[in-house]
């Protein structure tokens, strides 16, 4: 066994020797306010320099965005940060690059087409100009790449020969390390290390002593079972203290943490969002679960909730107001919260509390944002299809802050219309239909694949079909242009959380007088049309007066919603 030990130490010692580690590409990095600028290096897997930047439309010039390192090699420019305009963003682009220090803006270059040594213009000048500074910094390219396989016949042959050689080596420092190493000490390092720095972190005045939760819990009926662990009903065993618990698996320790961690912030208390109590580990090695322990919601979640149960217009109200304060809430800042981008905003995320409030749940793909501070490696397309943005399922999306608050408002528009398609205001006499799922319609699956979403929503630009009820219910019909304005297909162009919630607000003022001429109205129509056709014929210039004398009520009674809208 030794032996074999020291055989395959030599075996790296001498790929090691033949093929040493590459020096690591050094990028220009930005905070995420794009003020500062510094050159920094780049973890191994990133391979590529990127610089975002905004387009004047106006004027056309380019100003300095985001910059990054990139894992991403596809079309990349070698000294040159090359950018290729895109056909649906016309006001901010990107261009990648793969030498040290290249994203800069004076090394930006515009092409129309897949870079090649005749078709790539340069960076400004007459035409002729550009040909002749493609056709340099093409050669300069070529050359840059042909120096780094071309310093000699020893170097050709040391490649040749370790390309030759990698693959017996490879297979045999993964047989000898793999069975006699890896195999027998992974689990004994695995508990060692998480057994390390895993504490418990409560909030101020729950019931349970600091991390000895997982003693005090009895886990009783599991609810749910998601992708990062499963949901569990637990009981405390000396108050009968009913909460809920959510119990990740080692594997998933990283969103452990970052849900921990994001709950355990300063000032992250509100009545919209989960209530914390406390995180703790239980059990050691390959049997360690970590839990999550909440408050528990008998009512489950908006998703549950809605497929079972219709509500009325003033309950809709407090479903719509509260769901969007709480997400306001994530968004905003302070000295001590930084911004919070939840990143998967879904009905199943969405609690209902006994009062039907909403709060929301589950902060393990969120992203927070400090004054200052560098965006650092995030993958833009991450939460549920059905839920994504137009720019998250076109993979167009620009690495600002507004711009991940701005995919979760457009999520929030789909939570907003599951609620109103199950207000019983927004029906006629035939009543609520079946609860559907955003989108389940418009493609035809209730578990529609990307390239399902990407067409619905991003080339044919559909949205989901509100009941035909809206258009003549004066409150709905303001919602339903709220929700459309939530979801519209230009980021920029959506309210914020804080603006749908004070538009919920307003609408208050209207259930009871607005609902009630509604029901007025239709009874008076389909008294109406039981009688006679004569008579009816009699009737009907006293049917359009009061339906004109209801809709100029209606519309004096949306005055102060405008005037609430200004204001915020």
């Amino acid at each position: 066994f030794i032996r074999l030990q020291l055989l395959a130490l030599l075996l790296l010692l001498l790929l090691n020797w033949l093929h040493p580690h590459p020096k690591a590409l050094k990028c220009y990095k930005t905070d995420s306010e794009a003020s500062n600028l510094t050159l920094e290096g780049c973890s191994p897997d990133k391979i590529s320099c990127v610089l975002h930047f905004r387009i004047d439309k106006s004027t056309g010039a380019r100003h300095r965005g985001l910059s990054n390192c990139w894992n991403l090699n596809d079309k990349c420019g070698i000294a040159d940060c090359l950018y290729t305009p895109h056909s649906r963003i016309e006001d901010h682009g990107s261009c990648c690059c793969r030498t040290d220090g290249c994203n800069l803006m004076e090394n930006l270059r515009l092409v129309t087409s897949p870079p090649t040594a005749t078709t790539m213009p340069s960076k400004g000048g007459s035409s002729q100009g550009n040909r002749n500074s493609t056709s340099k910094s093409s050669s300069n390219d070529s050359g840059s790449e042909g120096g780094l396989f071309a310093k000699g016949g020893s170097d050709q042959a040391a490649s040749v020969l370790l390309f030759s050689l990698a693959p017996v080596l490879a297979i045999c420092v993964t047989v000898v390390l793999g069975f006699f190493l890896y195999t027998r000490h992974r689990e004994r390092r695995k508990s060692r290390s998480e057994s390390v720095g895993l504490a418990s972190y409560p909030v101020d005045n729950h019931p349970f002593p600091v991390g000895h939760l997982s003693s005090h819990i009895r886990l009783k009926e599991r609810l749910a079972t998601g992708k990062f662990g499963c949901v569990y009903i637990g009981e405390d065993a000396e108050t009968d203290q009913r909460v809920a618990v959510k119990v990740f698996p080692p594997q998933e320790r990283g969103s452990w943490l970052v849900e921990q961690e994001l709950y355990s912030l300063p000032e992250m208390s509100h009545p919209n969002i989960l209530c914390f109590i406390g995180a703790d580990q239980c059990g050691q090695g390959p049997d360690l679960r970590l839990w999550l322990v909440t408050e528990y919601h008998p009512l489950g979640s908006a998703h549950d909730y809605l497929a079972g149960h219709t509500v009325s217009w003033i309950q809709l109200l407090d479903l719509a107001e509260s769901l969007s304060r709480g997400l306001a809430f994530l968004h905003e800042s302070s000295s001590e919260k930084p911004a919070i981008a939840h990143r998967d905003i879904k009905s199943r995320n969405v609690l209902i509390r006994s009062d039907l409030s909403c709060c929301i749940a589950d902060l393990g793909l969120a992203k927070k944002f400090f004054q200052g501070e560098s965006i650092g490696d995030v993958h833009p397309q991450v939460g549920t299809r059905r839920y994504m943005s137009p720019e998250v399922l076109e993979g167009a999306m620009s690495f600002y802050k507004d711009s991940f608050l701005r995919v979760d408002v457009y999520s929030l528009g789909l939570v907003l219309w599951e609620m109103l398609t199950r207000c019983t205001d927004a029906y006629g006499a035939e009543g609520v239909p079946a609860y559907r799922l955003p989108f389940e319609a418009e493609t035809g699956s209730s578990n529609p694949s990307l390239s399902q979403m990407q067409a619905a929503v991003v080339i044919e630009r559909r949205r989901p079909e509100f009941p035909a009820e809206c258009q003549s219910h004066q409150g709905l019909s303001y919602l339903r242009e709220t929700i459309c304005c939530c979801w519209d297909h230009v980021p920029e162009a959506r309210l914020t959380a804080a603006c749908v919630a004070e538009r919920c607000k307003a609408l208050r003022r209207l259930p009871v007088s607005v609902a009630a001429e509604e029901a007025r109205r239709r009874q008076q129509e389909e008294q109406l049309a039981d009688q006679q056709a004569p008579a009816a014929g009699l009737q009907l210039p006293q049917a359009a007066v009061i339906n004109e004398a209801s809709a100029a009520a209606s519309a004096e009674e949306l005055r102060p919603l405008r005037e609430a809208e200004d204001a915020v």
